[in-house]
């Protein structure tokens, strides 16, 4: 969440010039927002529409760009044929079937890609029916390195509280400051939530934030002086 009065800079970057807005962002990219207070159906929707467009599984990102060679060529294949249709005194021209011969391959292609698209949306379901351990969930955790101290978020303290029920996984990003920089604070949630997302899209993420007691901010702060790479 961003002040405005605060952060103008960021304001002006993004264009925002009304209250509230939410902005959508996709690998630091704006791609979709919200104008306006507006009711929590609207938004799950267009998270999930979001999500759709730019998902976050490999699977998932395979499959955008078939299916939309798939539908842009079965729509170029119906116009064909009605061209072929009108065109039939044209038979006698070598191009007219040479142009009928590239496009029967194309055809031929368009279904070899359906069927790759099908095999990919089972294998994604037979994936999502399998249970990620949670031994999984806390080794995927442990590998998600801090952007400027060489260590984990783990060896730094910044993750507690990891509860896994099922296919939702809850935990608590704990802050060195509650004043941390908004963009270092989104980094550290996002590098979270793509770790889990890249060992199971399906997972239910939520994360909450607390701020390190007098403790556990001295032992991080020993630990950012000697592992700082800026």
């Amino acid at each position: 969440m961003i002040d405005v009065d605060e952060n103008q800079r960021t304001a002006a970057k993004y264009q925002i010039m009304s209250i509230p807005m939410q902005k959508y962002f996709v690998n630091g990219e704006a791609v979709d927002e919200i104008l306006g207070a507006v009711p929590e159906p609207t938004i799950r929707a267009m998270v999930e529409d979001i999500l759709k467009k730019f998902p976050a599984d490999e699977v998932g990102r395979l499959k955008v760009p078939f299916a939309s060679w798939v539908e842009q060529n079965k729509g170029h294949g119906e116009k064909f044929s009605q061209w072929a249709e009108k065109a039939k005194n044209m038979e006698s021209d070598p191009i007219y079937s040479k142009a009928l011969q590239v496009a029967e391959e194309l055809g031929k292609a368009n279904e070899h890609l359906s069927q790759v698209l099908i095999q990919l949306s089972n294998d994604k379901a037979e994936m999502m029916t399998k249970s990620t351990s949670e031994p999984e969930i806390h080794q995927a955790l442990a590998e998600v390195n801090h952007p400027e101290i060489a260590r984990t978020l783990v060896d730094l303290g910044m993750l507690k509280d990891i509860i896994v029920e099922g296919r939702k996984v809850s935990l608590t990003l704990v802050l060195p400051l509650a004043g941390i920089l908004t963009q270092v604070k989104d980094y550290l949630v996002n590098s979270v939530r793509q770790a889990l997302a890249n060992l199971d899209a399906s997972l239910e993420i939520e994360i909450n934030l607390a701020e390190m007691n007098p403790q556990e901010r001295a032992k991080f702060l020993a630990m950012e002086q000697e592992g700082w790479i800026g």
